[in-house]
């Protein structure tokens, strides 16, 4: 078994482990969820400007208690996008993707972003990796695979 293979799937382990001690959880701990939703999500994001404003970069972390996923993984939201499409390309009900070019705006031709735009799409972002994460089908699938482990654009 590759090397790829063999953590790949380590990690849909990891993840289907967590999922399933997350649904197991009582209702106190639902209550919590509730108030606090961000901070329970298996994925975190954040993002970084190009130097010219033009694109952003999102850094994603995943969960401290999901082994053998890469700490950091750092992309552009054309790369999800694609992912998006390849799990389309395969499956059915795959969870919507958050809209390309929600709120930015141009400059004498040039595209910015805000950082509110940048904000919001960073949460549904967020959201929508979570609900990938949460559903084996998609943790398993090659297409996602190759993007947790392929550092090419």
């Amino acid at each position: 078994m590759s090397q790829v293979a063999e953590e790949t799937d380590t990690i849909l382990k990891d993840l289907t482990k967590r999922r399933r001690s997350r649904s197991s959880s009582s209702s106190v701990d639902e209550e919590k969820k509730v108030s606090d939703s961000s901070s329970d999500s298996l994925v975190k994001i954040e993002y970084r400007f190009s130097k010219d404003y033009t694109h952003a970069e999102y850094i994603i972390t995943f969960d401290e208690n999901v082994d053998n996923v890469p700490k950091e993984l750092i992309c552009r939201f054309s790369q999800i996008k694609r992912l998006h499409k390849s799990l389309c390309d395969d499956f059915i009900h795959v969870p919507e993707l958050p809209p390309s070019g929600m709120t930015s705006f141009s400059i004498w031709g040039t595209k910015l972003m805000t950082k509110s735009f940048l904000d919001e799409r960073s949460r549904l972002l967020e959201k929508y990796l979570t609900s990938l994460f949460e559903q084996d089908r998609f943790v398993n699938s090659e297409h996602m695979q190759k993007f947790l482990f392929s550092s090419d654009d």
